[in-house]
């Protein structure tokens, strides 16, 4: 248990999503499932279409998600916590994040009527199977390399332990929203004020997670060293390039 939350304490550390809701992950898990797909030539250039429209889509927001999640990490970075001043930031990357997502949501359905009810039975059983991966191997290489002292790991577990509640809510959340999502998706007409509907109703608590998780993540990262969140900042800028990367070759 003591290693499982320090691995998770130091996950978020190392994150900059401060947010929970659909996102990266889901991005590149569907990618990479379609890239095993028995796709036609056809098929193949349409959804490479749809890629290119995500690119386009995610470049006119980019400026602004860059600019809120700077303001997130000086927060989080901060002597003091201002959970009024997190609370405002996070309601505002929410909202942007709304349009987003909804087009984001419209794509893959436009993606999943072009595969056939072979191809789609196919993608649900390796997306049964990627869901069931456990990330904490990765992590724990991250959290080797802040070299924690005993003193240090104690409290951070003792933060986390606090925080645990929250994450688990948070996290049957996701799973719920992402569900639910996945029907919407998966009719043969996409109801666009039915996810509205949906994303709105879970949008107040995403908010009030992304607070609590942002008050967590000050108090671990007023609790290392200067070295450790020199290591920890570039580690993050590392990750944030790869996901750069990523993100250049399209979004579904």
């Amino acid at each position: 248990m003591f290693k499982k939350v320090l691995v998770l304490s130091i996950s978020a550390i190392l994150s900059a999503t401060v947010i929970a809701g659909p996102g990266k992950s889901d991005r590149d898990g569907m990618r990479k499932i379609l890239k095993q797909l028995d796709l036609s030539t056809e098929q193949r250039q349409d959804i490479q279409q749809i890629l290119q429209d995500g690119r386009q889509d995610r470049s006119v927001f980019k400026a602004d998600f860059r600019d809120f999640g700077q303001q997130l990490r000086a927060q989080v970075q901060s002597d003091s916590f201002d959970s009024d001043a997190v609370k405002a930031l996070l309601q505002g990357r929410s909202d942007l994040r709304a349009e987003l997502a909804l087009e984001r949501a419209q794509r893959r359905h436009q993606v999943w009527q072009l595969l056939s009810d072979e191809q789609k039975n196919e993608f649900e059983q390796q997306l049964s199977e990627r869901e069931v991966r456990d990330p904490k191997d990765r992590i724990a290489r991250r959290l080797a390399k802040l070299d924690l002292t005993e003193e240090q790991q104690t409290q951070i577990n003792q933060i986390m332990a606090e925080n645990l509640v929250q994450r688990e809510a948070a996290k049957a959340q996701r799973s719920v929203f992402k569900a639910a999502q996945a029907e919407l998706i998966k009719a043969e007409e996409f109801d666009q004020e039915a996810w509205q509907a949906l994303f709105e109703q879970q949008q107040v608590q995403m908010v009030q997670n992304g607070v609590l998780r942002a008050q967590a993540r000050h108090q671990v990262w007023n609790l290392l060293t200067e070295d450790q969140q020199a290591k920890a900042e570039k580690m993050m800028k590392k990750r944030f390039k790869k996901r750069q990367q990523r993100d250049s070759k399209g979004s579904v």
